[in-house]
C-alpha cells in the first residue's frame, strides 16, 4: 500500500533532523512538497540532508538553548504550518546511581524543548491565523517502566501530558498537537539503547 502526502504551500520545522527519524521525517516532508527548516547541533551532517533536497533548509542550534536565541534563529523563518518536535536523548542509568547532569539533560531535551519550541512556533501561526499541525515525538517509554529508564520514561511521559495540554488550549486557535509513541526503532540512538538494556 502506497500512501502520499501533498505539504506543498507549507513550511514545516523538524527538530533533531541531522540523524535518525528527524532526518528520514525532514526528507519524507520535503518530497512530500513541503519547505522544510532542519534544526540539529551537527552542522556537518545539517549539510548532508540539506544536500538531499532543494526544499531543506538548516538551523545550526541545540534545542536547549535560550527561548531568545531559538526565537531569533527561527525569526526569518516563520511562520510555520508544521512542528514536528523529534530531538530526543537517552541516558540510560540504574535508579540508585542517577546523575543531576543526566537527569537535567533528558528533562530539558525531551520535554522542556519541545514546550519552549511550540511556545515560539504556536505564537506565530496565531499571529499569522495559521492553521496548521504539531506532533512530538514521544516513545513507548512513557507508558511502562523499563530498568535504568527512570528519567528517560518521566521525560517521555511528561511530553505526553505537556501534549495534550498544549493541544486542549492551542485547538482554539485551529492549531491540532498530537504525539507518537514509537517503540525503539534502529536509528543510532535506538541501537545504543537496545545494546545498553
Amino acid at each position: 500500500m502506497s500512501v502520499s502526502f501533498d505539504f506543498h504551500g507549507k513550511k514545516a520545522l523538524v527538530t533533531g533532523a541531522s540523524q535518525g527519524l528527524g532526518y528520514g521525517i525532514a526528507i519524507a516532508l520535503a518530497e512530500s512538497g513541503a519547505t522544510v527548516v532542519a534544526l540539529a547541533r551537527n552542522e556537518a551532517k545539517l549539510e548532508e540532508l540539506r544536500k538531499k533536497h532543494s526544499n531543506i533548509t538548516v538551523v545550526v542550534a541545540d534545542v536547549t538553548s535560550s527561548e531568545s536565541t531559538l526565537s531569533t534563529l527561527l525569526a526569518p523563518h516563520q511562520p510555520f504550518h508544521l512542528l514536528v518536535n523529534n530531538a530526543g536523548v537517552g541516558m540510560l542509568e540504574p535508579c540508585l546511581e542517577i546523575s543531576e547532569e543526566a537527569m537535567n539533560k533528558q528533562f530539558d531535551v525531551n520535554l522542556k524543548a519541545p514546550i519552549v519550541l511550540t511556545k515560539i512556533v504556536a505564537k506565530e501561526m496565531v499571529r499569522h491565523s495559521v492553521r496548521g499541525a504539531m506532533v512530538n515525538i514521544s516513545s513507548q517509554a512513557s507508558m511502562r517502566p523499563i530498568d535504568h529508564h527512570t528519567i528517560y520514561c518521566a521525560s517521555k511521559a511528561g511530553l505526553d501530558m505537556a501534549t495534550r495540554c498544549l493541544a486542549k488550549e492551542l485547538g482554539e486557535h485551529g492549531i491540532r498537537v498530537n504525539c507518537v509513541n514509537p517503540t525503539v526503532v534502529m536509528t543510532e540512538m535506538g541501537k545504543t539503547v537496545r545494546t545498553n538494556c
